[in-house]
């Protein structure tokens, strides 16, 4: 009786894996499919015309990627640059935007980005942000990632976020499943990652409430460098 139920089990494991196999293949034939569908023209302003001042902050300086990072990143337009204010609070602000998402070109999550530059985790939360009022900020989902990171002495406070066709979202994978279905019925893959941090030189709630005002201010630029 032992033996029947064992070879019971192991023939409903192989069933199992046989047909998780199948649905991971055919969504990966899925996917691929979907994202070689052609792209619909999309009309926007460039990064480089984005703002000095955002509320009560001015740039102070603009950086450019060099040639070895833009040749990974793969990406069609971007702005970084750093802003401050009158207290002399510093914001870094970094957009990557892309026309098309397929054949290898999607955004990088600095969930592997940061570590990989020697950036170590100490605190993740993911923070909703109030969004209201004034009929510039269609966005379904607010859901953006906090994460407090550490490296040998500094402590950076990074707010970051997956923008892209009317929706912000923090999940990664939110973003290949809006991928694929935008493709599909919108024929759409353009998209952006925003990425804004903080050096956290007092209290953790204090560089919070700093930079999260900040993101707040930057909100209602942001549709007409990445469309809606």
């Amino acid at each position: 009786m032992g033996s029947i139920v064992q070879k019971y089990r192991s023939h409903s494991s192989l069933k199992l894996r046989y047909y998780a196999a199948i649905l991971i293949l055919t969504m990966a034939s899925l996917g691929n499919a979907l994202l070689s569908i052609p792209s619909a023209a999309i009309k926007r302003v460039p990064l480089a015309k984005f703002p000095a001042t955002v509320g009560n902050w001015k740039r102070v300086s603009e950086q450019r990627l060099s040639n070895d990072i833009m040749d990974i990143l793969k990406v069609d337009d971007y702005f970084m640059g750093t802003y401050k204010n009158e207290k002399g609070d510093l914001i870094d602000v970094y957009i990557g935007y892309f026309e098309t998402q397929r054949d290898g070109k999607q955004v990088h999550s600095p969930r592997q980005c940061l570590p990989g530059a020697g950036w170590l985790r100490v605190k993740h939360m993911e923070l909703p942000l109030p969004i209201s009022g004034n009929g510039t900020r269609p966005f379904r989902n607010t859901s953006v990632n906090v994460d407090l990171m550490v490296k040998g002495d500094d402590k950076e406070l990074y707010v970051w976020w997956y923008q892209a066709r009317g929706r912000i979202y923090s999940s990664e994978y939110m973003n290949k499943l809006y991928l694929m279905w935008d493709s599909l019925t919108r024929k759409r893959t353009d998209g952006a990652l925003v990425r804004i941090n903080i050096p956290v030189n007092r209290s953790f709630d204090e560089s919070l409430s700093t930079i999260s005002k900040f993101v707040m201010d930057i909100y209602d630029y942001l549709p007409q460098f990445i469309p809606n």
